[in-house]
């Protein structure tokens, strides 16, 4: 059996001792939807922070994490959950192959390390032009009453530069094609369509594992006002 899959692969850089209630924090907290600022227990970009800032992603996350230094993962739900796959079949005749894109950076040489530890065959197209995914993750442990939180920011680098011309013919040559992910590669997150016709004109079983689209939210804002909401949902939204 041959699985195949392509989508979101980077690197996790996690800050793990984090204060919600800092100043710096609160002052870059989202006010409006969709604004860019950050979501406690969600995702925003770091060129959208930026600019709901006023400051370049470097200084906002030095301050976000008083300087430290953080922890490194391998993360990405297509990369991840095929390296699950690949270890709980491990004594079975699967073969399992990732499809990606990296910058030519520390970063990318980092996931090649990762994945190369993992009976994963993986290749990637590498970009001398944008950086490699990341996302850095602050955990504030005593957050949420002491159960912990952990909010995110997302670079996307070369992520955004993958399109399905990319992608080479024999990874649609499979027994299943896994998309994962793929809002975070927001070029070829517009193609799922057509990624999911060449799968299937193929013979392959398919599988799209979905994140939250969080580029579409905000591209499709509508701000509501109180008069704007129907009048049969007020008792709804006021209980």
């Amino acid at each position: 059996m041959k699985i195949s899959a392509v989508g979101c692969c980077l690197i996790d850089y996690l800050y793990a001792d984090c204060d919600y209630q800092d100043t710096e924090f609160q002052s870059l907290l989202s006010t409006n939807t969709g604004d860019g600022g950050l979501i406690q227990g969600g995702l925003v970009f770091a060129e959208d922070l930026e600019v709901f800032a006023g400051k370049p992603f470097s200084e906002l996350i030095d301050t976000l994490s008083r300087g430290k230094h953080p922890a490194t993962n391998l993360g990405g739900p297509a990369i991840i959950s095929l390296i699950h796959v690949s270890q709980v079949m491990h004594n079975l005749p699967v073969s399992c192959s990732f499809f990606g894109i990296i910058g030519k950076d520390h970063d990318g040489t980092l996931i090649k390390e990762y994945i190369g530890k993992t009976d994963v065959e993986a290749a990637f197209l590498e970009l001398g032009t944008h950086p490699t995914p990341t996302t850095y993750v602050l955990g504030d442990r005593h957050a949420l009453g002491g159960k912990g939180e952990r909010s995110f920011i997302n670079v996307i680098g070369a992520a955004g530069e993958l399109t399905s011309h990319e992608i080479p013919n024999e990874l649609f040559n499979t027994d299943l094609f896994v998309l994962g992910g793929t809002a975070l590669l927001p070029a070829l997150h517009e193609e799922l369509e057509l990624l999911l016709t060449r799968a299937k004109r193929a013979g392959a079983m398919t599988i799209v594992g979905t994140i939250f689209d969080f580029k579409n939210e905000k591209k499709n804002l509508i701000k509501y006002t109180k008069r704007e909401i129907p009048d049969f949902l007020n008792d709804v939204i006021c209980v």
